[in-house]
């Protein structure tokens, strides 16, 4: 049977921010892999864990940042689209989804809902 690609991914493909996100997908996986994560609470609940998964990020977005600001809405929409909640948090405590999304300062929330909820959210002192 062939693999037939959908409208949907087609667009996701297709689309810079797309290509972006997919890029950005890898990585994410590779660090999963490497850190032997299982879920996102193991990587919430573990300090070193979390500091090596920035550390992975960061290694791997060397060159890449200003493509990432450049598509920072489509970027973060489908990554949260694909599960990839770990990611965006770790990108926007980078700084790397700019100042305002949806009305709001994507850094800030994640500094305030790690407060609130740290067993949720990557560690803002670890991750920035």
């Amino acid at each position: 049977m062939k693999n037939v690609m959908t409208f949907e991914s087609f667009v996701f493909e297709a689309s810079e921010g797309g290509k972006a996100a997919k890029m950005l997908m890898k990585l994410d996986d590779m660090a999963w892999k490497k850190l032997a994560l299982k879920s996102g609470s193991e990587l919430y609940a573990n300090p070193e864990k979390q500091a090596e998964y920035k550390n992975i990020l960061w290694t791997g977005l060397q060159g890449k940042e200003e493509m990432i600001l450049a598509y920072a809405t489509e970027v973060y929409d489908k990554l949260e689209d694909q599960n990839y909640h770990a990611l965006n948090n770790a990108l926007a405590l980078m700084g790397l989804f700019g100042t305002e999304k949806y009305g709001r300062d994507l850094k800030n929330f994640y500094i305030k809902a790690h407060k609130e909820t740290p067993n949720r959210y990557l560690a803002p002192n670890i991750v920035s």
